[in-house]
């Protein structure tokens, strides 16, 4: 059967495409299956986890932005200012989270269920089995190696 180029990049093109799909449709049951494992009290604790955290950040995000806002002296400023100004902006982070509109917590939320769909599908040795997958193969590290890692180093710089 003689193919000219077009016809087998066509075909080469329909094959990438079907193998796309098919990882998309068993990402797809992955993530189905993960969220049917976890409980309705562990998904409503994802969604207040991951909502605070997008809060937090839209605060931290906010700080600057209100840092050169200057009180009017007549009417404002002191103490009292100073303390409530932060509470203000931690209920406009609360207010911008409650929108959505970031995506942040969504992401989050993601992560959590993902990542809570693995432990409870394989355990942690799966989990760091796929890290070290995803790092070239390499073992991930044990925080008592980063410790001693980071001792040694500074031992070598202070006798140097």
């Amino acid at each position: 059967m003689n193919l000219d180029i077009n016809s087998t990049l066509m075909l080469q093109n329909a094959s990438q495409e079907n193998a796309v799909q098919s990882a998309a449709r068993k990402a797809k049951a992955l993530a189905a299956s993960q969220k049917e494992a976890i409980s309705d009290k562990d998904m409503k604790k994802f969604d207040a986890v991951s909502k605070d955290f997008e809060a937090m950040f839209m605060t931290e995000m906010l700080k600057p932005m209100f840092a050169e806002l200057k009180p009017d002296p007549r009417f404002g400023g002191g103490k009292g200012e100073e303390v409530f100004s932060g509470m203000m902006l931690q209920e406009y982070g609360k207010m911008m989270a409650e929108t959505g509109s970031l995506g942040i917590a969504d992401s989050v939320k993601k992560q959590l269920v993902q990542m809570q769909g693995e432990i409870e599908a394989g355990g942690r040795e799966s989990m760091n089995a796929q890290i070290a997958a995803s790092n070239n193969n390499e073992q991930p590290k044990d925080l008592t190696d980063i410790i001693n890692e980071i001792t040694n180093e500074e031992q070598i710089n202070e006798t140097r």
